[in-house]
């Protein structure tokens, strides 16, 4: 649940331990005595630190989250998105959140489903029923307004000819759903993860 924020607090601490450490060794030179520079410095990266967090989480977020496009699955290098791909899907874009991602993708209707298989076998194999694989693969019909609640604010009009296929799905609800048009061998999908 708190990924995102494991990356911004280890640079932040590892960038206070070093201002820390040459405060310290600089404070002879500067004419500081080097015990009241040591508690200032560390004083200071307490206060600062969640500041800090917050604005190295705003510059390393503008990076990993938003809309990307992708030619292949073998290009995407987020490995959450590329996980939740079918290896033969093309011409991807991506919305990246926090803790979910939405993307529309073409793909032949065989190896979507083959590949769903293969996911949900890998499931099966490796998760010892801590995680629920999807045995029924039969497509269910979507809804307009289930399609309008998932995609309808990026703007993508996911046709009507829709079928929803659902993936494997963990104990605390982690998974991803796709619906594929037939007509248009276009897929859209959408995954959560905590």
């Amino acid at each position: 649940m708190f990924w995102s924020l494991v990356s911004p607090a280890y640079i932040t601490t590892l960038a206070s331990i070093v201002c820390i450490v040459v405060a310290v060794v600089l404070a002879p030179a500067l004419g500081w005595g080097r015990a009241k520079t040591s508690m200032w410095a560390i004083f200071l990266g307490f206060v600062l630190f969640v500041p800090s967090c917050a604005l190295i989480k705003a510059c390393i977020d503008a990076t990993r989250f938003g809309e990307f496009t992708y030619a292949s699955t073998a290009a995407v290098d987020n490995e959450f998105v590329r996980d939740s791909l079918p290896p033969s899907a093309t011409d991807i874009t991506v919305l990246c959140a926090e803790n979910q991602h939405r993307a529309r993708f073409r793909v032949k209707e065989e190896a979507l489903t083959n590949w769903l298989d293969e996911v949900n076998e890998e499931f099966r194999a490796t998760q010892r029923n801590k995680l629920e694989a999807n045995d029924d693969l039969t497509p269910e019909i979507s809804s307009a307004a289930e399609l309008a609640r998932r995609f309808g604010d990026l703007g993508w009009e996911p046709p009507q000819d829709c079928l929803k296929l659902e993936g494997p799905r963990a104990a605390n609800g982690a998974g991803f759903d796709v619906w594929y048009s037939p007509s248009r061998h276009e897929a859209y999908l959408w995954a959560a993860y905590w």
